[in-house]
């Protein structure tokens, strides 16, 4: 009779599909479960192939040699798969105790069992045809029942632990349900095998029930990101409670992609949980991160306003010390470094203003009295040139006193802009808005507006004018001639209905002294790059509030790069 081949083809499909993922796995050794996994298709695919060859063998001596290479690999298939489970789903430390070692005697005992004392698993053996192949039929004993069912017990354990896994971490839900759900067509075929079910009692379909098996593996591990992402790194950090965290905090695996975040870190850097897992932190933040610097902080711009970050990043391990990722919380800032600012900034100009300016004033003031004493000879001529001398005198010290009420009342500008923090936005014409700063400011320099008209952008309309006259009496103060204050081109990077920004330039003939746009870049002044006023400070921190960039380049003196939304 000519044997029909299907269930050799099947089995020798298996065989050849387990070996290829096989392979495929040791691209990720070294990953959590990966080894382990590569193990248990690795022992699948001996099944497989000597089943499939074991149906052509109808010698009774080679075919119990073959027989009982497939119940060896079958359970040395088992143990490993329970060992993927546990090392996939967080629990790998398990595989390290004594308990889980133990389990190696369950193939190492049954290929001694085999080898040493058959009958007390096959108390008869022997090969039958069927179908043109030669099966076995064999009687089994308790010990032989014992065997197969601890191996579906453990098949069973590993598929509850991966459906555990996929209810409780839904980044992890397909491969998880894919590889448990793959545990569940050879289960069956073996237990009709035990059972003897069916129409072919004798006719071990468990190789071919492999073939579903294989197809739901490839596409946990060639279509998902299995190995990429994994539970260990959640379920070490699962104790930490991120919700109780008022500050954002992040939870990424080892290659810094975002695995977990509290609803503070969703609020802060504007994303959904769902939309920020699996991006880099980078891309969620909106800015740079560097876990391995010294001095971790960062600036990125939250509801439309520039923020401090400093960044403490905690790396985690799992309990065998293998490093699995970090929870990373970003601590706002952003008060605490423009304290810091402004009376870093203000103790140096009020310092060396009041300094300055009073050693003048007393000067002029001794210089006058002693221009006022009666002159030497007097003469009417003699007395005159002292009354001169003496009203010059007074008149510088009256200027010099006039710029420290000025300086003073920047001072207080300053604490009224910085108390803004809250002050709600709204849509504002940018042609009125800088209008209305020109129009405040009271200096001599001619200002021309070149503004579209229909220009709008989202803004606190107070703290934008003031930064519109406080950048003018800046340029007045350096430039020569006019200044232009217009548009440069329209919308930058503006999708259709909104988004993008404007760039505002205030356009001089002299561009601002180099130690003093060094001192704003640097955000701290120095004995060699320091401001001579406060005014360049006052639009740089209020540009910081409402969301703008400020920037110093040849091509104009200033230019302020506003959102339109104030995103």
């Amino acid at each position: 009779m000519t044997p029909a081949l299907w269930p050799v083809a099947g089995a020798l499909v298996a065989a050849l599909g387990s070996a290829c993922l096989t392979r495929r796995l040791l691209a990720y050794r070294g990953k959590p479960g990966a080894s382990w996994l590569a193990l248990t298709l690795g022992s699948q695919a001996v099944f497989c192939g000597v089943s499939g060859v074991a149906l052509l063998v109808a010698d009774p001596g080679l075919r119990w040699l073959l027989e009982s290479a497939t119940w060896t690999a079958l359970s040395c298939q088992v143990v490993a798969f329970l060992a993927f489970g546990l090392s996939y789903s967080g629990r790998g430390h398990l595989t390290e105790t004594t308990a889980f070692r133990a389990l190696y005697a369950y193939p190492v005992g049954t290929a001694v069992l085999l080898a040493v004392r058959p009958d007390l698993v096959w108390p008869t053996f022997r090969v039958e045809r069927m179908m043109g192949l030669a099966t076995v039929e064999y009687t089994s004993t308790g010990v032989g029942g014992t065997l197969v069912v601890a191996g579906l017990f453990l098949v069973a354990l590993t598929t509850a632990m991966l459906l555990d896994t996929a209810v409780n971490y839904s980044l992890y839900r397909a491969e998880s349900v894919a590889i448990a759900l793959s545990a569940i067509p050879p289960a069956f075929a073996e237990a009709a095998w035990l059972l003897e079910l069916g129409p072919y009692p004798q006719l071990n379909l468990v190789p071919i029930a492999f073939i579903p098996h294989l197809l739901a593996d490839g596409y946990a591990v060639l279509r998902t990101d299995i190995f990429e992402y994994n539970p260990t790194t959640r379920r070490v950090v699962d104790a930490t409670a991120l919700e109780s965290l008022e500050s954002p905090l992040v939870v990424v695996n080892e290659n810094r992609r975002v695995i977990n975040l509290n609803t503070a870190a969703c609020r802060v850097f504007g994303v959904t949980e769902s939309a920020a897992l699996k991006r880099p932190l980078d891309d969620v933040v909106g800015a740079a991160v560097d876990l391995d610097a010294t001095d971790r902080t960062l600036a990125t711009r939250v509801d439309g306003e520039i923020r401090q970050f400093a960044v403490a990043p905690s790396e985690h391990a799992d309990a065998t010390g293998t490093p699995v990722g970090y929870s990373v919380v970003f601590q706002d800032i952003t008060a605490q470094r423009r304290r810091e600012q402004r009376l870093d900034v203000l103790n140096r100009v009020l310092r060396h203003n009041i300094r300055n300016d009073l050693n003048v004033v007393q000067g002029n003031l001794g210089l006058a009295r002693e221009a006022g004493a009666d002159p030497v000879d007097g003469s009417a001529d003699s007395g005159a040139a002292a009354d001169g001398g003496r009203d010059a005198r007074l008149a510088t010290a009256e200027r010099h006193t006039a710029e420290l009420l000025a300086l003073a009342e920047d001072a207080r500008a300053v604490d009224a802009l910085l108390d803004r923090t809250n002050a709600p936005r709204e849509p504002v014409r940018l042609e009125r808005a800088v209008a209305a700063g020109v129009d405040a400011f009271d200096g001599d320099l001619p200002v021309e507006v070149a503004v579209d008209g229909d220009a709008v952008v989202e803004t606190d309309p107070a703290l934008f004018e003031t930064m519109v006259t406080r950048l003018l009496v800046a340029v007045d103060e350096h430039a020569d001639g006019g200044v232009t204050v217009g548009l440069d081109g329209g919308r930058d990077g503006a999708e259709t209905g909104s988004g993008g920004s404007y760039r505002l330039e205030f356009r001089a003939g002299t561009a601002f002294p180099a130690d003093q746009v060094a001192a704003v870049e640097a955000g701290a002044e120095t004995p060699l790059n320091h401001t001579t006023s406060l005014d360049i400070w006052m639009v740089a921190w209020g540009a910081e509030l409402v969301g703008c960039e400020l920037s110093f380049d040849g091509a104009a003196t200033a230019t302020l790069r506003i959102p339109v939304d104030g995103a």
